[in-house]
């Protein structure tokens, strides 16, 4: 069975020209299916490995959402609290933004400015320039987004927002008093014991052979790698909608939280089942991002969700009643490899 699944996995990555890729399924904590191959750069031959990094683009985002629901544990805010109350009384913001939620931003129902159209796009390329620290440029960046008026009425719909994760790591700094980068290695890494974790592309800058996987564009046909650097990911002022990377063993230690009966030492039962619970009956987001729908294979509710910095992209799905957890990395973030991924999920929900 396992050998006829490896040869189906290996068959799609190669369709869908996938430099290097990883797939793990883990049940009651033990890993019982695993499939790693491939390069970690296109050029080269470093293969990847069982314990490389990789990156989980928007797959950050409901870590960032258990930060806000270690503030609210804290009762330093409540799901309720409008960014009204939260911004400093020297900054200002349009008047149709005043009364978003808390709840609205960690369900993608805020109405929040693209990320692209603060300053008609300057300020988003000013962010892949500046040698400010990620903290300044995060605030510098919402501060853009403020100065704009509501995409539509907050709360009458939802509507995919890195903006409103970036929101809620700058809310996380206002209260922390340091950046979004330090509280989330305290409170949710270590806590965690994930050790691998990190910001922005895996590996080292400036390196002439790939000690991680890298990511890759697709440029006249040809897959080119990206070395590790500010070009080759998001900037760092976006890292609470998407920006960490760690290997599938650490990645997995969060993912168990949404398991059933899963211990846990972040966050109360009450705000955790509240980041589970699904944001609107017909909306497809939780308070913390993730998906959450009745899938058959996966004997009841199942959780889901996909990242992408466009040159990596990530999966991961969750099935409490069967205790396991699925997760997908490959260092490529174009539409054959986003399929190829789906497929390769698609036959990983048939393990029995």
């Amino acid at each position: 069975m396992q050998n006829n699944l490896n040869e189906k996995i290996k068959s799609i990555q190669t369709d869908s020209r996938m430099p290097g890729l990883q797939v793990s399924v883990s049940e009651n904590g033990n890993e019982i299916f695993s499939y790693v191959n491939g390069v970690r750069a296109a050029e080269y031959k470093n293969t990847v490995t069982a314990d490389d990094k990789w990156h989980i683009g928007s797959c950050t985002k409901p870590m960032t959402a258990f930060l806000i629901g270690q503030l609210v544990d804290q009762k330093k805010l409540s799901w309720n609290t409008r960014l009204e109350e939260i911004l400093p009384k020297t900054k200002s913001m349009h008047s149709s933004l005043k009364n978003i939620t808390v709840a609205q931003l960690l369900a993608h129902s805020s109405g929040l400015a693209d990320i692209l159209e603060p300053k008609d796009g300057k300020l988003w390329d000013k962010l892949f320039t500046s040698e400010h620290s990620a903290i300044k440029m995060r605030s510098q960046f919402v501060q853009g987004i403020f100065a704009l008026p509501a995409r539509f009425t907050p709360g009458s719909k939802h509507e995919y927002s890195n903006s409103g994760y970036v929101v809620l790591g700058w809310i996380v700094e206002q209260f922390a008093k340091e950046s979004w980068e330090n509280v989330i290695t305290k409170q949710i890494f270590e806590k965690l014991e994930m050790k691998s974790c990190g910001f922005g592309s895996p590996g080292f800058e400036n390196q002439s052979a790939p000690n991680q996987p890298w990511g890759h564009v697709v440029e006249n046909e040809k897959i080119v790698s990206l070395k590790p650097g500010i070009q080759s990911d998001n900037p760092p002022a976006l890292g609470p909608a998407g920006t960490v990377h760690c290997t599938v063993k650490d990645w997995q230690k969060f993912l168990a939280l949404f398991l059933n009966n899963s211990p846990q030492k972040i966050l109360s039962t009450e705000t955790l089942e509240k980041l589970k619970s699904e944001a609107d009956e017909q909306g497809p987001y939780t308070f913390s991002s993730i998906g959450r729908m009745n899938r058959d294979w996966a004997k009841g509710d199942a959780y889901a969700m996909a990242g992408s910095n466009t040159f990596n992209y990530a999966i991961v799905a969750i099935a409490p009643a069967l205790n396991r957890i699925y997760t997908i990395n490959t260092n490529i973030g174009d539409e054959k490899a986003e399929a190829g991924v789906s497929q390769i999920l698609k036959e990983l929900t048939q393990l029995k």
